[in-house]
C-alpha cells in the first residue's frame, strides 16, 4: 500500500533527475562561453561593440534552444511514431529533398515520352508531368528531369493524384498501383474489374469495383494503404469522390426501377464508416459528383447541375441550356461547356461558384479538344490554338499549338503544357 511519503519520494526523484540535467547543462557554460567570446572580441578590437555583442548573444541562445527543441522532437517521434517510420519513407523523403536543387535548373522547352499504341493520359504531379499509357509510365519534374520510367502493360490507364502520391489504375481490369516520385510503393490486384478511383490530398483513396453479390463495391483506404471501410450496393456506381481531407466520400449511382432511372447521391463518413445522407433523384441520369472542398458537393446530371451539403440539402441548382459537353472542377468552383444549339456557331460556357451560381460566362467557337480550369484561368484547347481566359478580369490570350495536341496540363504558377502523343511543350501566351 502506497503512502504519502512514497509519493513525495517519487516526486523528489523526478526533481533530482531534472536538477542533475540542469547542473550538467550549467557545467557546460554554453551561455557563459557566448558571453566570454564577446568580451574577448571587444578587448581585441578595442571598440565598443555592445550592440553587436547583444545580437550575437541572442542568436547564440536561439541556436541552443533550436537544437534542444529538435532533439526533443526527435525523441517524441521515436517514442510515439516509431511504427510509422520505415526505411523506404525516410529514403524517399531525402530523395524528395534533393528536388530543391532542380529549382535552379533551366526550364526545358518540351518533354519527350513514348508514343502509345492505344490509350494515354496526362496529369500534373508535384509541379511536374505524369504520363501513363499502355506502353510506359513516366514522371518528369518541373524542370524536365525524369525520376520514374517503367514499362506498362495497362490497356486503359487512368490517373488520380494527391500532394504526395499518384494512383494509376487499369480501368476495366483488375490492377492498380500507388507511386511516389520514384517508384511504386503499393500494388494490388482486385478480384473484380476496377470501374474508377479517386485520391484525396493526404493520400487517402477509394477504388470502385464489384463482387459476386453486389453490382458496386466502394473500397476506401487510408494514406498507409490500409483498407478502412467498404460500402456495397446493387446500384451501378457512376462516379465517386473523396473530400480534400479524405474523411468524406460521395457516391453517385443509378438503377432502373420499372423502366425509370433512379439516381442516388450517397455521402459517407469514411472515419466512422457510416452513411451521412442519401438523396434520390428519380427524373435524371447521373454523370459526375465531386467535392468542392470538404463541405459542399457538385452533382452533375444529364439535365442540370446542383450543389448540396453533406446532409443532402440543396444549396443551388442550374438547369442546362443544352447538353453538358465538358466539365472541369477546381477548388470550390467548376466550369461547364455546353453543346452548340442547332443553327448556332458558338457554344455557351459558364463558371460557377459553390452556390451553383454562374460567375463568368462566354461563348466558344470551334471544336474543343480539352478544357482545363486552374486558379482563375480557363484553358480551352482547339485544333491548332490554345486559348487562356482570365475568369476574373476577362482577359483573353492565345497561343499556337501543334495540330496533334490532345491535352492541356496547367499549374498554379502559370506554367502550361500542351501534350501530344509523343511530347509535352511549354506554352507562352501573347
Amino acid at each position: 500500500m502506497k503512502n504519502k511519503d512514497s509519493d513525495i519520494s517519487f516526486l523528489g526523484k523526478v526533481i533530482l533527475f531534472f536538477r542533475g540535467i540542469r547542473d550538467k547543462i550549467a557545467a557546460l557554460r554554453i551561455f557563459g562561453r557566448i558571453s566570454d567570446r564577446q568580451k574577448v572580441l571587444s578587448a581585441y578590437s578595442g571598440k565598443d561593440i555592445s550592440e553587436e555583442s547583444r545580437i550575437s548573444y541572442v542568436l547564440g541562445i536561439a541556436k541552443v534552444i533550436t537544437v534542444a527543441f529538435l532533439s526533443l522532437l526527435l525523441v517524441i517521434t521515436l517514442l510515439f511514431g516509431s511504427k510509422l517510420i520505415s526505411y523506404e519513407k525516410v529514403y524517399y523523403m531525402f530523395k524528395d529533398i534533393s528536388y530543391i536543387k532542380s529549382f535552379y535548373e533551366s526550364m526545358p522547352e518540351s518533354l519527350s515520352y513514348s508514343r502509345p499504341v492505344r490509350n494515354q493520359t496526362f496529369e500534373g504531379f508535384k509541379n511536374g508531368l505524369l504520363v501513363a499509357s499502355d506502353s510506359e509510365i513516366k514522371l518528369f519534374t518541373s524542370t524536365g528531369r525524369v525520376t520514374l520510367s517503367e514499362g506498362s502493360e495497362m490497356v486503359n490507364p487512368r490517373v488520380t493524384t494527391s500532394n504526395g502520391y499518384a494512383l494509376i489504375y487499369d480501368q476495366g481490369r483488375r490492377s492498380f498501383s500507388i507511386y511516389n516520385s520514384f517508384v511504386s510503393l503499393y500494388s494490388e490486384n482486385t478480384e473484380y474489374p476496377i470501374a474508377l478511383a479517386d485520391m484525396a490530398d493526404g493520400g487517402e483513396f477509394l477504388i470502385v469495383t464489384s463482387s459476386a453479390k453486389y453490382a458496386s463495391v466502394v473500397k476506401i483506404y487510408d494514406s498507409e494503404f490500409n483498407l478502412t471501410a467498404e460500402f456495397s450496393k446493387n446500384d451501378r456506381v457512376i462516379s465517386a469522390s473523396l473530400s480534400s481531407n479524405g474523411r468524406y466520400a460521395v457516391i453517385l449511382s443509378v438503377e432502373a426501377r420499372n423502366g425509370v432511372a433512379r439516381t442516388t447521391v450517397t455521402v459517407l463518413d469514411c472515419r466512422d464508416n457510416e452513411i451521412i445522407s442519401q438523396t434520390v433523384k428519380s427524373d435524371s441520369m447521373p454523370y459526375r459528383a465531386e467535392f468542392l472542398g470538404n463541405d459542399r458537393i457538385a452533382v452533375f446530371l444529364d439535365d442540370k447541375a446542383c450543389v448540396i451539403d453533406r446532409e443532402g440539402k440543396i444549396i443551388g441548382e442550374y438547369i442546362y441550356p443544352s447538353d453538358a459537353e465538358r466539365i472541369d472542377v477546381h477548388g470550390d468552383r467548376f466550369v461547364i461547356l455546353f453543346s452548340r444549339k442547332k443553327g448556332e456557331k458558338s457554344a455557351a460556357l459558364a463558371v460557377f461558384n459553390s452556390y451553383c451560381s454562374p460567375i463568368f460566362t462566354t461563348n466558344v467557337e470551334g471544336n474543343v479538344r480539352d478544357l482545363e480550369f486552374c486558379g482563375t484561368d480557363l484553358y480551352i484547347l482547339k485544333s491548332k490554338e490554345l486559348v487562356r481566359i482570365n475568369t476574373v478580369l476577362g482577359g483573353i490570350s492565345t497561343s499556337e499549338v501543334h495540330a496533334d495536341t490532345v491535352s492541356v496540363v496547367a499549374f498554379e504558377d502559370g506554367r502550361v503544357l500542351a501534350c501530344s502523343a509523343a511530347s509535352g511543350t511549354y506554352i507562352s501566351f501573347d
